[in-house]
């Protein structure tokens, strides 16, 4: 079970940081921390500059757990940090790191600033002005819904839930009485989540900061929703392609997500892996050579494949939510 043992090494740092600190000379001398992104390479490398927002980014992208850690001993060292190096980032959505700043230019960091520090208190005379500073960071290209809340979970996830991809599908499961707009269940989710502004994301955390909808805090949340993402997302899409690099952990993922899913019972899917000779005939159906066990004779007869039959078995087994699925282990050739 996981401690959440970056929260508090999270918050100090979001609160040192406010107080007029060189961001870039901070990073700059952080040696191996991966941060060259940071760096203009149309003017010779020269830092941007960076928003709050993007310098928390430095330690919160999908990089390997050890080159996060190496961004936070070297912060913890540089701002005389009081709080320990934590031992678990559970819970905590990730930047893409193709993408892992905020601004765009000096106003993007004026607004971004303001919103974070603002986040960091949220004293209810100021929710009005903070919502207008919330929409105005989420009109930023580049920004959006995702990142934006991800960053205020960062720095105070008691008041923020992040709005990350795999709560969505998350929230529409565990929370079927959420009502808005007139609309319950997963079309007053769908409601919410469109155009969401500042007065929809207020409403989504009010509703879970109610004990009587949520016992949970939102880093748990946060947490059992990227536990589940990848059954979330078959769940909710259906047809999903995963695809990285070889030995990422997408096929143990997947069977994992799917043996939740079917309660482990190995009749309601399986793993094909494609190759050249595999045809139509395998997966859909085809005519065989089957052995008449009385006369030794080779007759002709229609087999179901693997997908036909699963199909069948989803059918005759309608009322117990049975899955028919099919996950494909595509290798790519030499």
């Amino acid at each position: 079970m996981s401690d959440y043992s970056w929260i508090n090494i999270y918050k100090e740092i979001a609160k040192r940081i406010i107080y007029g600190i060189d961001l870039k000379q901070v990073l700059e001398s952080c040696e191996n921390c991966q941060t060259d992104y940071l760096q203009d390479k149309n003017k010779n490398n020269e830092w941007m500059s960076l928003d709050l927002f993007t310098f928390f980014g430095s330690f919160n992208r999908d990089v390997k757990f050890e080159n996060r850690i190496k961004v936070l001993q070297h912060l913890k060292e540089k701002l005389e940090l009081e709080n320990k190096i934590p031992s678990d980032f559970n819970g905590i959505p990730t930047l893409d790191n193709r993408n892992s700043w905020f601004q765009n230019n000096d106003d993007d960091k004026t607004k971004l600033d303001e919103l974070f520090k603002m986040a960091l208190k949220m004293a209810l005379q100021e929710k009005q002005d903070f919502g207008t500073k919330f929409n105005d960071c989420l009109d930023i290209n580049g920004v959006g819904l995702s990142k934006l809340t991800t960053g205020l979970f960062w720095i105070n996830p008691e008041k923020f839930m992040p709005i990350a991809g795999p709560v969505i599908s998350y929230l529409k499961r565990q929370f079927p009485n959420f009502e808005y707009d007139g609309e319950q269940g997963a079309k007053a989710w769908n409601e919410v989540f469109k155009n969401m502004n500042w007065e929809k994301y207020e409403a989504v955390l009010k509703f879970l900061s109610d004990t009587t909808n949520n016992r949970k805090k939102f880093w748990v949340l946060s947490y059992e929703s990227i536990e589940k993402s990848v059954e979330n997302e078959i769940i909710e899409n259906k047809n999903v392609i995963f695809h990285g690099a070889p030995g990422t952990g997408k096929t143990y993922s997947v069977l994992k997500a799917v043996e939740s899913l079917t309660g482990g019972d190995t009749s309601r899917y399986a793993l094909v892996q494609f190759h050249p000779s595999y045809g139509y005939e395998d997966f859909i159906d085809g005519i065989k050579p089957v052995k008449n066990s009385s006369s030794n004779s080779i007759n002709l007869q229609l087999e179901n494949g693997i997908f036909k039959n699963l199909c069948k078995r989803a059918f005759e087994n309608s009322a117990d939510n049975f899955i028919a699925g099919m996950w494909s282990h595509l290798e790519s050739g030499a």
